[in-house]
């Protein structure tokens, strides 16, 4: 074995273990900055080739985000719940968590069906179960919600927006918002949590801006023989939203997770503690060009140059 080879082993064994999922709660906001410290801050601008998603993503200047293992990891930080997300955009009022399924070309005809009295019944009692997974980490429980902006189809962006107005047991208020994007071969859910107080319509309305289909991939593009989706648009909002009694056709279906508070302990510092001497305006291109549905991603070494301004 040549010691160059030796060295790349030890490296790969080390970074591997060091940046292992960490399930430790921060305990207070010391704790909270040296956690999020080390995890790998990209900042903007710049554009990222999302070739799972068939799509671009704009990072605007100012902005910062994550990928995959470290976005996870401080939504778990900030949640006391696991989630799923490809990238995790974080701006001065809101963040952004990204997803894409490519199950097919979604059809509109069921969204006569969609009822969102009967969703958020259902959401209701979704989150006693959420809850208790907060509860066990020490985190905010729900404690009521509404919504704050029904299910709305954009026929004319092809996207589906919707927010729910979370009470939680602190008192605290969040706006979560849902922007479902509809694409020819599936399609991109992004999820906006904001505090209630700096919430803003154009939060959720600019998604469409922010993350692109290549153009031969938009809805419009759709052509006979192409992969339909077994789900209609009303299904797939239901089952987005963890409700079981709807979304009987197909796509996944789970407790809705819901973020607590946007940033936790960050609003108490300023953006610019994550903020690099230096960004990029250039293209960034995925590690993988994986376009199917699974959640097992290549892991890239993360890198521990950060350091606080």
């Amino acid at each position: 074995m040549s010691l160059l080879r030796f060295f790349l082993i030890i490296f790969f064994l080390l970074t591997n273990y060091v940046f292992a999922f960490d399930s430790s709660m921060p305990q207070n906001s010391s704790d909270w900055s040296k956690k999020v410290q080390r995890l790998n801050w990209k900042p903007g601008p710049t554009t990222i080739d999302y070739f799972k998603g068939n799509a671009k993503i704009k990072v605007e200047r100012n902005y910062e985000y994550l990928e995959k293992e470290d976005a996870n990891q401080y939504l778990y930080w900030a949640n006391g719940v696991k989630f799923n997300t490809d990238y995790l955009i974080l701006t001065d009022n809101a963040q952004y968590s990204v997803y894409y399924h490519n199950d097919g070309y979604v059809k509109i005809d069921d969204w006569k069906d969609v009822n969102p009295d009967k969703f958020l019944k259902e959401l209701l009692e979704n989150a006693r179960e959420s809850n208790k997974e907060r509860a066990r980490n020490n985190q905010s429980t729900i404690k009521d919600m509404r919504w704050f902006k029904q299910p709305t189809l954009d026929r004319s962006r092809d996207a589906v927006y919707y927010a729910l107005n979370i009470t939680w047991s602190d008192n605290s208020e969040t706006i979560n918002s849902s922007v479902i994007l509809l694409g020819r071969s599936g399609y991109a859910k992004i999820n906006v949590s904001t505090n209630a107080n700096k919430y803003r319509e154009y939060i959720v309305t600019n998604v469409p801006n922010i993350y692109t289909f290549n153009d031969n991939q938009k809805y419009s593009n759709f052509t006979t023989g192409d992969k339909v989706a077994a789900a209609g648009v009303g299904a797939l909002v239901a089952g987005s939203l963890g409700i079981k009694t709807f979304a009987k056709a197909g796509g996944a279906v789970g407790i809705f997770l819901l973020l607590k508070k946007f940033g936790v302990f960050l609003l108490a510092l300023p953006l610019l503690f994550f903020r690099k001497i230096f960004g990029s305006g250039e293209t960034k291109q995925e590690e993988y060009k994986d376009n199917n549905n699974t959640t097992e991603e290549k892991k890239e070494p993360i890198k521990t140059t950060k350091k606080k301004k």
